[in-house]
C-alpha cells in the first residue's frame, strides 16, 4: 500500500538486495534472483519488472500489477522525488498501525507526558498574562499621574496668564471693570467671529469659482441661466469631468453694460459634494493650451472675504519676492513655498 508520511517513498525498479550468489542468468541474459519473488503472485523480481519493496523490512517486493498500479502510474511514482510518499507491505504497515495506535492511547507514558508538557505551557502562559496585566496596570497609573500633574500645572499657568492679562487691561483703560468680563467679552467675540467664518467656509466648500467664460447673450434670466448651464457643461468636457453633477450654476455681480471689451462676470458653480469640487479643481489643468478660448479660462476655490485678504497679502508678497530675484515660488495651502524641481528623467525628456 502506498502512505504518504515524513519519508520518501521507495519506488526503484526492482533490483535485488540479494547477494551475487543468490542470483542466475536467465536465457534472455537478464540476472534473475533466486529469493526476490513478488509476495503475492511469486512472480521473480527482475531488472525490468515493475515493482515495490517495502521501506521498512527492505525484504518484501509486491509487482505494480498486484499493488493495482498501472503502468502510468508506476512511472509516475519512479519519477517523484518527494518525501511524503511511503510504501509498506502488509506485515510492516500493521506494525507501524499498532505503534501508532500504542502512542495515541491515554494511559501511554508519551500521551500522559504529553499532557504534563501542555498543563505546564498552560500554567506558564497563565502567569506570563499576570505579570503582563500588572506590569500594564502600573504602567497606566503612572501614565494617568503624569497626565495629571501636567493638566494641573496647566491649569495654573493658565490661571497667572488670565490674572496678569486681566491687571494689565484695568491699569491701561484706567477703569475699574471686572476684568473676567472683559476676557469673556473678547473671547465671545472672536468665538462669534470663528463661528461665522466655518460658516462661510462650509456654505462654499462645495463652489468653484470660473473666470473667463463668455456672458449669456439671452434677454430673459431663465434664458441666460441656461446658457451657463450649457457652458457649464462643456467647461466639465473639456476637463474630463463628465461624470460630477452641477447643483446651481449663478452670476456673480451686476450684469455688464453692452460694451463688447467688457470682461465676463465670475460664474459660481456649485457641486453636489467637495470631493466633486475637488476633482474638478484637479482637473482644471486639462485647460492649458486648449484651443478655442479655454486656455483664458481658470478655476479656484470660493475663498471668503477673511480667505481672499489673507491670499491677497500672499500674492503681494509672492510678487515683492519674485522682483527680487527669487525662483519657482508658488502658494500652497496657504504659504509661500518652492516648487519642487521634476525628477531627472523628465527634465533630459524635455530638454
Amino acid at each position: 500500500m502506498v502512505k504518504v508520511k515524513k519519508q520518501p517513498i521507495k519506488p526503484k525498479p526492482a533490483v535485488s538486495k540479494t547477494n551475487k550468489k543468490d542470483t542466475k542468468a536467465g536465457q534472455s541474459g537478464t540476472q534473475v534472483s533466486t529469493k526476490t519473488t513478488c509476495v503475492e503472485c511469486g512472480t521473480h523480481i527482475l531488472d525490468s519488472t515493475k515493482a515495490l519493496q517495502c521501506e521498512l523490512c527492505d525484504e518484501i517486493w509486491k509487482c505494480a500489477e498486484c499493488i493495482g498500479l498501472t503502468d502510468g502510474q508506476y512511472e509516475v511514482i519512479s519519477a517523484l522525488s518527494v518525501d511524503s510518499l511511503h510504501w509498506f507491505c502488509d506485515s510492516c504497515d500493521k506494525q507501524l498501525f499498532d505503534k501508532v495506535i500504542c502512542v495515541n492511547q491515554p494511559d501511554s507514558s508519551l500521551h500522559k507526558r504529553l499532557e504534563s508538557l501542555e498543563q505546564t505551557l498552560a500554567e506558564t502562559q497563565q502567569r506570563l498574562e499576570n505579570k503582563i496585566d500588572m506590569l500594564a496596570d502600573t504602567m497606566m497609573q503612572k501614565k494617568i499621574e503624569t497626565f495629571e500633574q501636567q493638566l494641573t500645572d496647566t491649569q495654573k499657568s493658565l490661571e497667572e496668564k488670565v490674572d496678569q492679562l486681566a491687571e494689565t487691561v484695568i491699569t491701561t483703560q484706567g477703569q475699574q471693570m471686572d476684568a473676567a468680563k472683559i476676557l469673556e467679552g473678547a473671547i465671545k467675540t472672536q468665538t462669534e467671529e470663528a463661528r461665522r467664518e466655518d460658516e462661510e467656509k462650509t456654505k462654499r466648500k462645495v463652489n468653484v469659482i470660473v473666470h473667463g467664460l463668455k456672458e449669456p447673450t439671452a434677454t430673459s434670466a431663465a434664458e441666460r441661466e441656461s446658457e451657463d448651464k450649457d457652458v457649464t457643461e462643456e467647461l466639465l468636457h473639456v476637463i474630463s469631468c463628465d461624470s460630477i453633477s452641477v447643483r446651481q450654476v449663478i452670476r456673480l455681480g451686476a450684469p455688464p453694460t453692452t460694451d463688447p471689451a467688457a470682461k465676463p462676470r465670475p460664474l459660481r458653480i456649485t457641486f453636489e459634494s467637495e470631493a466633486s469640487r475637488d476633482y474638478v479643481l484637479s482637473n482644471a489643468k486639462n485647460l492649458r493650451g486648449k484651443e478655442g478660448g479655454w486656455s483664458k479660462v481658470f478655476l479656484h476655490q470660493d475663498l471668503t472675504p477673511k480667505q481672499r485678504e489673507a491670499r491677497k497679502k500672499l500674492v503681494q508678497e509672492l510678487v515683492d519676492r519674485k522682483s527680487k530675484g527669487e525662483q519657482n515660488l508658488i502658494i500652497v495651502n496657504g504659504k509661500i513655498t518652492t516648487r519642487r524641481a521634476p525628477p531627472a528623467h523628465q527634465q533630459e525628456t524635455a530638454s
